[in-house]
């Protein structure tokens, strides 16, 4: 690993992401949520991602990391909002 390059992991990582010069991790954030089964938190990272633009959001049909979300109505009103289709 090369010295400008920093390991995040472990227990903080939400708040390692958050914290990182340049932002831009909302995304990241929605998957650590997710897989973490912290549904509101997944949620409300994921609304961050959608202000903010982020480009990972691109790939929430088929996140295999997303499963946690997608019995949940907000799921669906977030890939409405964004203008995509679900897969039924």
């Amino acid at each position: 690993m090369r010295r400008s390059q920093t390991r995040i992991s472990g227990p903080n990582l939400p708040e390692e992401l958050t914290a990182v010069k340049g932002g831009g991790w909302d995304y990241q954030l929605v998957l650590v949520h997710s897989v973490r089964g912290e549904v509101e938190e997944a949620f409300a990272a994921m609304d961050a991602a959608y202000a903010s633009r982020d480009t990972g959001l691109q790939t929430v049909l088929g996140d295999r990391y997303l499963e946690n979300l997608r019995s949940d109505p907000r799921y669906d009103a977030m890939v409405e909002k964004m203008g995509l289709r679900a897969n039924p």
